[in-house]
């Protein structure tokens, strides 16, 4: 008589989805960009929607105004940074949300989302003080 065996291996992965967003308002600007009236309250609104509508941890919804300080505060150097902290954290079958709230420019054919320290002067300025929208869009294809 023969005896089967049969071995059944099931490999499943356990990780579970996240959901992050990096929220950005900008109402006042340092420099000669105008002011603008609702784009804190908008940010403001989109992350209790994302957290109590859509189920965001309130951890993974960063959010960023002109009314922050430190590295809350939308530089171009602290959303930079927290683009990149994040493009390494959020993993393949995650969901990722950026949303800029404020000014934007195009000069010399590049366009910038302008941050609370932007000084739109010259395109060298820009570079060095804006969000270049290529940088941030290759920063984006790593999540």
């Amino acid at each position: 008589m023969r005896k089967i065996i049969l071995v059944l291996l099931l490999i499943s992965s356990l990780t579970v989805a996240e959901k992050y967003a990096l929220l950005v308002g900008i109402n006042d600007y340092q420099n000669d960009s105008g002011a603008l009236k609702y784009c804190v309250a908008d940010v403001q609104a989109s992350q209790q929607a994302l957290i109590e509508t859509a189920g965001f941890k309130s951890d993974n919804a960063y959010l960023m105004t002109s009314q922050m300080t430190g590295r809350q505060q939308p530089t171009h150097v602290n959303v930079i940074r927290q683009l990149s902290l994040l493009s390494e954290r959020v993993k393949p079958e995650d969901t990722f949300i950026f949303y800029f709230s404020g000014h934007g420019i195009t000069k010399a054919g590049q366009s910038f989302l302008l941050t609370t320290n932007s000084d739109t002067i010259t395109k060298d300025t820009l570079t060095i003080t804006a969000v270049n929208l290529n940088q941030a869009k290759e920063i984006l294809s790593r999540v």
